[in-house]
């Protein structure tokens, strides 16, 4: 939402914003607003399948696109080559690139690994979606942008349906790891917005249904 309001996605009718931390998340921009399905939870990209029989998700599935671009699966295919990643999240993934930039043969697969795994995700939902922006953010994804956002647009392009992979224009997330925690607070303001105005003369109370929605859609 915030995104969508203020940041990359602004203007938008139609913008994919994929959010890449420890787990993956995805924000769907429909005639320049929010699209959220039936229930308030549409675009779970993060746990639809890339790799059938694939590695583990926490979700209990198989395959799932967290499974291998989530902050932690990264890593942990880093671990499993041999690395050793220094720090946490955003430093521990600034040393695999660090290593890989260095020569480090292990860290190197593991980073080209990533980003054809990335292309190839964000390459189905160009392909579904059509979409005018590709918005890219959260922790791994802002690293990933900052240090390789060139390979990455390109991985997503040439996995792209040729008619689409012109069609769209590539952007990092503009609130960097605030976009969620901004995009939550902007829930119960939209809610006040969309309300439909009392009548002159009237005192506006909201129904307890709709605090219950927005004191949900917050938890």
């Amino acid at each position: 939402a915030a995104e969508n309001a203020f940041g990359a996605a602004r203007g938008a009718e139609r913008a994919v914003v994929a959010l890449l931390g420890r787990g993956v998340g995805l924000g769907l921009i429909e005639d320049g607003h929010p699209f959220r399905g039936r229930h308030g939870s549409a675009a779970e990209w993060g746990h639809t399948c890339i790799a059938v029989g694939g590695r583990a998700c926490e979700c209990g599935g198989h395959g799932c696109v967290e499974a291998y671009l989530g902050g932690s699966a990264v890593l942990e295919r880093w671990r499993e080559a041999g690395g050793q990643p220094e720090g946490h999240g955003w430093n521990a993934l600034g040393s695999l690139l660090d290593a890989a930039d260095a020569g480090d043969a292990p860290a190197a697969a593991v980073v080209e690994q990533t980003i054809a795994i990335l292309g190839a995700a964000l390459a189905n939902l160009v392909n579904l979606y059509n979409p005018e922006r590709v918005v890219v953010g959260g922790w791994v994804g802002l690293r990933l942008m900052e240090r390789r956002a060139e390979e990455v647009e390109r991985a997503v392009r040439a996995q792209a349906l040729h008619r689409f992979a012109a069609e769209f224009t590539f952007h990092p997330c503009a609130f960097g790891g605030d976009s969620v925690a901004l995009g939550a607070a902007l829930l119960p303001l939209e809610r006040l917005l969309d309300a439909p105005l009392p009548r002159r003369g009237t005192i506006f109370t909201p129904t307890p249904a709709a605090l219950v929605r927005t004191s949900k859609e917050m938890s």
